[in-house]
């Protein structure tokens, strides 16, 4: 006996068909067929309406989330290694309050700074290292809203005639704005931090 298989598979379901040929290969009957359905891989949805979230794209962002956090911890342990080859007693960094980060940061642009402050600058480089993606070009010339923004970050560095970005974060402070510069549409990018 002559025979096909036709199968159907799909995100919840499975299905099965088995068709008997004729000597001239053409369907004759269908001896076995068989459906399965599943349940759809899917979280349940948010207080919204529509459907919820793949299982696999949520365990896909959670493991992205813990690879960044352990390379962010990575770099954090390497540079706090440095701190006894120094002579810095790395609790005293840790401690270390005044003066403000950011005030250090403008500061190491322009003027010598002590082996303790150029740690704390280190650390908190390392945490926030800007954007270092790919721009790829959009349909209709559009940029992305990075690429946008870091081109308007640069901006106002020059409005506020700072050179690095560390001495534009501390310009924002002493003006009271927002240190969080992506709810501004504002985004810095990796080479702005390795100008600093």
């Amino acid at each position: 006996m002559k025979y096909r298989l036709g199968l159907d598979v799909g995100t919840a379901s499975l299905g099965l068909v088995a068709y008997e040929l004729d000597d001239q290969g053409r369907p004759v009957s269908i001896p076995y067929h068989s459906v399965r359905i599943f349940s759809e891989p899917l979280l349940p949805p948010a207080k919204g309406a529509g459907i919820g979230e793949l299982k696999q794209a949520a365990r896909r962002k959670t493991r992205q989330q813990m690879r960044l956090h352990q390379r962010r911890a990575r770099r954090l342990r390497k540079l706090a290694h440095l701190a006894p080859l120094l002579g810095i007693d790395p609790e005293a960094v840790a401690r270390r309050r005044k003066p403000h980060i950011l005030e250090v940061r403008a500061r190491a642009a322009t003027e010598k700074v002590d082996l303790e402050d150029l740690l704390r600058i280190f650390l908190h480089l390392s945490k926030r290292r800007g954007y270092a993606g790919i721009f790829r070009a959009r349909k209709g010339g559009d940029m992305g809203q990075v690429q946008t923004g870091i081109g308007d970050i640069r901006k106002k560095m020059d409005e506020a005639g700072c050179e690095t970005l560390g001495e534009y974060l501390w310009h924002r402070h002493r003006q009271g704005q927002d240190l969080r510069l992506k709810g501004h549409g504002l985004y810095a990018d990796r080479e702005m931090i390795f100008n600093e």
